[in-house]
């Protein structure tokens, strides 16, 4: 960043321009020095004094505009800030002007809410910063100092009021953006130089040994000596752009700024660098003893001997006496407040990275060391560094304790040669007054050859000390050594939020665990990075499993490193695991430790590396592994605290921490180059999210054309890269059960995207075990359950799946187990090359690309013939000739989709099937028993077995027949005794289902959904005592009036049945019901779980009266009928559990459901424009328990609506005047009120009457008017008032005879958007933060509207004394005209109706409010669900309730 400025008055030279267009960016190079690469504008170059002139008149506005943001002077003076703009030049006059860096200065700290995103000033330095003129920078850059202060010291503040700092973090961020476009992308490098010469000012020194004959040869031309190469150290990283200060970034973009002040230090003016001197004492927060230990012997401030250094051999006495002393002494090092004897500083105590002391030290040490810098600014950086160095100790960081302790020594040397310097001054003055002196001129020290060798030692020598003694504290220089991590950011929040957590009677486990490559490591080994010094014990064992299996004692060498790291000394021999571990057993009993082990997987290596017998309360342990139930398992003997258990789940990455990562190795940049967007997302696409792969192929890809990288993608889909499969292959080779990999390889070629239950039951025939299989690979990251019970694998893992088979055979693709590429399928079958090695076979012959067929092809089934052990088989639109009797006899699953024939061929070998699918098939009458179909005329009725043949079907569990248009009929079902489920989904022609049903005696699952020509169930399903699921969706059931019938049980089902009475049709009624009855009945089995009538046009009266027979079912489903409310037999129902009621768009009320209800669903995704939701009441049972309720926010009427429990809303005119007078409200004025619009999500602007709006224990009202006609006028002489013209108030609760019961909160604005209210009880530490229903209105077309709300506390949350804040959030100060609030006190047995209303209006004096009391989620009852942190509460009931927008204003919790 370049802020160079030109003299005042003087033509400022072509090179360097003030005009925005022309900004000069700087190049920073390696050895330090900057070079200034100049855009000169045109017209600027033509006429310089135009230039000149601009910078001059952008300054003096600037000026003007900050003279009005600060308070005006007390005096008639004109304001001195304004009259700097009369100089010739203003921005430096500015600069060096103490008057007006006061002013700021005091604008900015005397106010706890400066700082803020409409701050004036905080934007007027934004401004002035963006401005090119660089005096104007230099007076930006001079109150940086004032800002970082502020900005650290409140962001780490523990108060509930800290307000937004957005303000501050625009100007940090500004000059943050523009460092980084200066350095683009580079690092600051420094060069060392060469400490092996005897001193800097000496040349090499020329070895006097002679030259060995093997010795390597020499360069002729490199002469005599060879100088040596100077390293390179990097002083500051490369820095990446960033658009908002989260909490990881916040040290490194505090710390540019303070860089960019540092670099331009020289013309800051001194009270700026007082200020930075101050805020560094309060940041540091240390006033331990160690803090002027070297100014207790100023003679001697080195408190060891370093005459003999050569006698410190690493070995003597006197090393193990000094470092056992400092061990001592660092162990009891305190914490102190430095501001706790002279009161609350403008600083406070703050995290201190060295992101963030390195320019601090820096900008300090020219403070203490600067020649021209007055005494007092001495004086504050003195003080300044001996509080960093404590702090420093007390952190044990080894960078921050040498640099703060040569600025010490540096510091008293330089104090002392000064007052040597007076001393001989005045001696000499004293001898010959008469005899002028000499003006001296300042010293130089140099560097004898003697004392460098001595200094350097003893830096050495202590280095060392310090690296030893923060070994065996346990700590390590980690920070350089971070891992580059995108879109974790919340993953180490949550772990930093657990190590920081404090408990200290607890021993903690936390387990990261996720697929191989997904960031294991690199995340504990960052968090571990950064948070190891809050322990004195750490220890970070990586790749244990690794180093397990390729070094033949790699256990033992991890025993050893793990023991080393936790305890005193290493010195310790062993030679078996059993003694290493028993030591780290004593070792983790006794001390707090902090412990990473990284890719465990085993329990076996957690049992030697951990112990059985526990830890030490309060220790920390990370696990990272790809087995999540490795923990689990985990549990040690007798432990003296019972260890803790957490988990964390590494998923992929997101899409833009996806691009960030591809860019960043791709193309070593922050953002994709143009045109690579389209071949970039199809990367991204392939990998999923999973760091490892998109490191691995954009580091491939760099620096190569679109058409490359094109190429690679069409190479991933024939081969995948083989560093990434090596990766996740170590998760597959870590399974130890060869039926636990079958399952994988079967999942992953076949079953991915199927049921879970339909996948275990064709899995189990085929001789997998799968329930313990899926769990170990759930646990193993290789498996996922998704929504609906859906097998899931992420891509990456299912190519690696895919790979193992294909390492089958690389070649020969039919000598492979799997065949699941439609193309090596349709070849083996086309070439006949089928062979007994294939267990599954997929083929889709719409799935392959039209141009590599040419015409119709038929296949011959005798390709399947040799196919021995073919188990799985898939043939979807495949044209067969041939006899089937050649399909395999083992198989199990057989699916044909488009299956051509009209019926199932008797040849086919189907006595071992589990699993037919048959969907979109031609087939016209399923029936074993019958060889040729028959038509519907001539069917008749199956009594018993039509065939005395063997059950062709025995074994099959799951049959499918869905979308089969040309099926009418499905019998047969006695040659189907192991059936479990029946699809039978969308059979447009299906008119006919056999009794014989009830002969599948194993039903469970029966789907019969949108069969609209359906008319009649067979009575025999009532006699089915296993099925759970029934669904009955849009089979067109009738709306007309039902009745109940008595039906003989002895004649139609033994059990207990429901009917529901469906339309008669031409078909013949059944015997148990008379022939004359215009209705038949349906028997529905007591066993039945899950119910669904969805789409079936069934109104209330469609229903019976009782539902009470099913006493098993749980999950209802009404959706899309049209229901008015709630019907009886559903409150019948005495173990429901779930009840949906989507889109029953008449809908208008659920009242009182079933009290075990636990999920209501009234979500409604109507969009039609004049759709207008009609519910108005939803209310439960006072002893219900807590329900999930699912709706849309388009659910709020604008006139009565009510969730009983949690929001109320009804016209203000019908409310109780009662109740209005005890919140304080005046009734009377309301017929003067008029209506408003209100607009709620989706819903649009919609006219109603004055409501009154009630949830969480508050009334609101919104109305227009004056502000003494509306009904806010109470009995003043009873009320405490506090207004403020700001939307933010804070006061006392005074004392008076009267418990404060309530607030009456009310403003007027120019608003259409509700802003929210906050209110902070500071004494108590309670906040609450209301978020209204209604999300904006209008009145009468008026914009001054009021907003008038009394919140009803409980008996503790108000008390005389408690500091209370009021706070609108989210809301402009110009749009708030007046914000008033005022006390309502509970008078006991003085009624205040007493006073404003006459005799007659009295009515029994009960609590009114007694209703609205009664309710549970309101402030002083219940609000655990919508509690953010401790204390804090965010009040908004929309959260319960379903949306596609999700809300931003705060974290609040969404109960779905």
């Amino acid at each position: 960043m370049d802020f160079r400025h030109h003299v005042p008055g003087g033509s400022p030279s072509s090179s360097s321009t003030t005009s925005s267009s022309s900004h000069n960016p700087t190049h920073r190079n390696g050895n330090g020095t900057t070079t200034a690469i100049t855009t000169t504008n045109s017209n600027s170059s033509s006429d310089p004094m135009h230039s000149w002139w601009e910078s001059i008149s952008k300054a003096r506005s600037r000026i003007h505009l900050l003279s009005t943001l600060l308070p005006r002077p007390e005096s008639d003076d004109p304001n001195p800030i304004s009259s700097l703009a009369d100089s010739d030049a203003p921005a430096r006059s500015l600069l060096s002007s103490l008057t007006a860096y006061s002013a700021l200065s005091l604008s900015l700290t005397s106010s706890p809410y400066s700082g803020s995103g409409d701050d004036s000033l905080c934007n007027w330095l934004y401004d002035t910063f963006l401005s090119s003129d660089p005096d104007l920078r230099l007076v930006v850059l001079a109150f940086i100092p004032l800002i970082a202060g502020l900005y650290l010291s409140r962001i780490h503040s523990l108060s509930n009021l800290t307000p937004s700092l957005a303000g501050f973090e625009a100007v940090l961020l500004a000059l943050y953006s523009s460092e980084t476009k200066s350095r683009a992308g580079k690092p600051v490098l420094i060069s060392i130089p060469d400490l092996s010469q005897p001193s800097l000012y000496h040349s090499p020194r020329v070895s006097n040994t002679k030259k060995k004959p093997n010795s390597a040869k020499v360069n002729p031309n490199s002469g005599a000596q060879q100088p040596s190469r100077p390293s390179v150290g990097i002083l500051s990283p490369p820095l990446e752009p960033q658009t908002a200060i989260k909490s990881t970034k916040r040290a490194t973009i505090v710390g540019v700024a303070l860089d960019c002040y540092y670099k331009q230090i020289s013309q800051m003016p001194s009270w700026s660098k007082l200020d930075f001197c101050k805020f560094a004492a309060d940041w540091a927060g240390q006033d331990c003893a160690c803090k002027s230990e070297f100014d207790r012997n100023p003679e001697d401030p080195v408190t060891f001997s370093v005459t003999d250094t050569d006698s410190f051999d690493g070995n003597g006495e006197d090393r193990i006496e000094i470092e056992g002393q400092v061990v001592e002494d660092m162990k009891n090092l305190e914490i102190q407040d430095a501001n706790s004897d002279t009161g609350v500083g403008r600083g406070t105590r703050i995290l201190l990275p060295w992101e963030l002391l390195q320019p601090m030290l820096r900008i300090l040490g020219h403070c203490l060391l600067g020649p021209l810098n007055p005494n007092d600014v001495k004086d504050a950086a003195s003080l300044a560094v001996r509080c960093l160095y404590a702090r420093a100790s007390h952190d044990l960081v080894p960078q921050a304790i040498l640099a703060t302790r040569s600025l010490i020594q540096l510091d008293n040397r330089g104090r002392e040669a000064a007052a040597m310097a007076a001393a001989s001054v005045a001696n000499t003055v004293g001898s010959n007054a008469n005899t002028p002196s000499k003006a001296k001129k300042p010293e130089i020290l140099l560097i004898t050859k003697t004392r460098y060798t001595l200094f350097t030692k003893e830096t050495e020598f202590i280095e060392e000390i310090v690296t030893n003694i923060h070994r065996r504290l346990g700590g390590h220089d980690l920070h350089s050594t971070l891992p580059l991590l995108f879109g974790m950011e919340d993953s180490i929040e949550f772990i930093t939020s657990w190590l920081k957590d404090g408990s200290s009677h607890n021993a903690d486990i936390l387990t990261i665990f996720g697929m191989g490559g997904i960031g294991k490591t690199s995340l504990a080994r960052h968090v571990h990075a950064l948070q190891y010094r809050l322990f004195h014990k750490i220890s970070f064992i990586e790749g244990v499993s690794e180093k397990c299996v390729a070094q033949v004692n790699g256990l033992l060498d991890l025993q050893k490193q793990l023991l080393g790291d936790i305890s005193k000394t290493n010195q310790i021999q062993a030679h078996h695991t059993l003694a290493y571990r028993s030591m780290i057993e004593n070792g983790l009993n006794r001390k707090k430790v902090f412990i990473v082990l990284d890719n465990i997987d085993s329990i076996d290596q957690l049992h030697e590396l951990l112990g059985k017998q526990g830890f030490y309360p309060g220790s920390k342990i990370i696990i990272t592994t790809k087995d999540a139930s490795l923990t689990e398992r985990y549990a040690p003997i007798n432990p003296k605290v019972k260890p803790k258990h957490t988990k964390l789940l590494l998923e992929g990455l997101n899409t833009e921490a996806s691009l960030q990562l591809l860019s960043h190795h791709a193309f070593m940049s922050h953002r994709l180059k143009e045109g690579y967007e389209k071949v970039a997302k199809q990367v991204m696409a392939y990998c999923e999210g999973h760091p490892l792969a998109l490191k691995v192929l954009a580091e491939s890809l760099y620096n190569k054309t679109v058409a490359e990288w094109e190429d690679c993608v069409t190479g991933l889909k024939e081969e995948p890269d083989s560093h990434i499969m090596k990766a996740l292959q170590m998760s597959f080779d870590s399974v130890q059960s060869n039926n636990d990999k079958e399952l994988f390889k079967h999942i992953a070629c076949f079953f991915v995207q199927k049921d879970r239950l339909f996948s275990e039951t064709v899995l189990n025939s085929c001789g997998i075990r799968t329930t313990a299989g899926i769990k170990n690979l759930i646990d193993r990251c290789l498996l996922t359950i998704g929504p609906d019970n859906i097998l899931m694998m992420h891509q990456l893992i299912q190519e690696m799946g895919k790979d193992v088979v294909r390492q089958e055979s690389r070649d020969k693709r039919e000598e492979r187990s799997r065949l699941w590429c439609h193309e090596d399928s349709f070849n083996v079958l086309e070439d006949n090359k089928g062979t007994r090695y294939i267990k599954g076979l997929v083929l889709d012959m719409k799935m392959l690309e039209r141009d590599m067929l040419c015409g119709s092809v038929e296949l011959k089934t005798s390709a399947l013939s040799k196919m021995h052990n073919l188990m799985l088989l898939q043939l979807n639109f495949v044209q067969l000739s041939g006899s089937y009797k050649n399909f395999p006899k083992r198989l199990r699953w057989l699916c044909m989709h488009g299956f051509p024939l009209k019926s199932i061929p008797l040849d086919l070998p189907m006595e071992n099937l589990v699993a037919l699918d048959l969907s979109y098939s031609n087939i016209e009458s399923f029936d074993m028993s019958f060889s040729k179909p028959q038509p519907p005329a001539k069917r008749q009725k199956v009594i018993g077995s039509c065939t005395k043949n063997k059950r062709l079907l025995g074994s099959l569990k799951l049959l499918t027949l869905s979308f089969s248009e040309q099926l009418y009929r499905i019998s047969g079902f006695f040659e189907l005794p192991a059936l479990q489920r029946l699809m039978v989904i969308k059979c447009v022609g299906l008119i006919d289902i056999c009794e014989s049903i009830d002969q599948s005696i194993e039903l469970v699952y029966i789907d019969l959904s949108y069969c609209k020509k359906l008319k009649k169930l067979p009575k025999t399903i009532g006699r089915l005592k296993k099925v759970k699921t029934l669904l009955l969706d849009g089979c067109d059931l009738p709306e007309l009036p039902i009745k109940k019938r008595d039906v003989d049980l002895s004649e139609v089902l033994e059990d207990k049945f429901v009917c529901i009475h469906l339309q008669n049709s031409s078909c013949a009624t059944v015997e148990a019901i008379p022939n004359d009855s215009k209705f038949f009945a349906i028997s529905l089995p007591i066993s039945l779980v899950r119910l669904s009538l969805a789409n079936n046009s069934m109104s209330n009266e469609a229903f019976p009266s009782d539902f009470s027979c099913l006493y098993m079912l749980k999950d209802l489903c009404l959706d899309g009928n049209p229901i008015v409310s709630l019907s009886n037999c559903v409150r019948t129902l005495p173990m429901l559990q779930t009840l949906s009621m989507s889109n029953c768009l008449k809908l208008t009320s659920v009242e009182h459901p079933p009290c075990t209800l636990r999920r209501l669903n009234l979500y409604n995704n109507c969009w039609k424009p004049d759709y207008k939701n009609l519910l108005r009441k939803i209310s439960f049972n006072p002893e219900m328990a807590a329900l999930m309720l699912i709706a849309d926010r388009n659910l709020l009427a604008p006139s009565s609506f009510e969730i009983e429990g949690m929001v109320k809303i009804q016209p203000l005119a019908g409310v109780e005047r009662n109740v209005l007078c005890n919140l304080g409200w005046r009734w009377s004025k309301f017929y003067e009120l008029r209506c408003m619009v209100t607009n709620s999500n989706y819903r649009g602007p919609e006219e109603s009457q004055i409501q009154m709006y009630y949830e969480f224990g508050i009334f609101s009202t919104i109305y227009t008017g004056s502000w003494h006609t509306g009904p806010w006028i109470g009995i003043h002489r009873k009320w405490d008032i506090v207004r403020s013209d700001k939307p933010l108030m804070s006061f006392t609760i005074p004392s008076r005879p009267y418990k404060v019961r309530g607030l009456n909160v009310c403003y007027r604005g120019e608003l259409f958007e509700l802003p929210m209210i906050k209110i902070c009880n500071l004494t108590k530490d309670l906040t609450w933060i209301y978020k209204h229903c209604i999300k904006s209105f209008s009145v009468g077309g008026e914009r001054k509207v009021y907003f008038l709300s009394h919140w009803m506390f409980g008996m503790n949350e108000m008390e005389v004394g408690d500091k209370i804040t009021i706070n609108l959030e989210k809301c402009s100060e110009d749009l708030i005209r007046k914000f008033q609030m005022s006390f309502v006190y509970d008078y006991g047995s003085m009624d205040v109706r007493d006073e404003i209303m006459s005799t007659e209006e009295k009515v029994e004096k009960e609590d009114p409010l007694g209703y609205y009391k009664s309710w549970n989620h309101i402030i002083g009852g219940d609000l655990s669900a919508f509690q953010l942190t401790s204390g804090e509460y965010f009040l908004y009931s929309l959260d319960f309730l379903r949306s596609l927008c999700s809300n931003a204003h705060y974290k609040g919790r969404c109960h779905f």
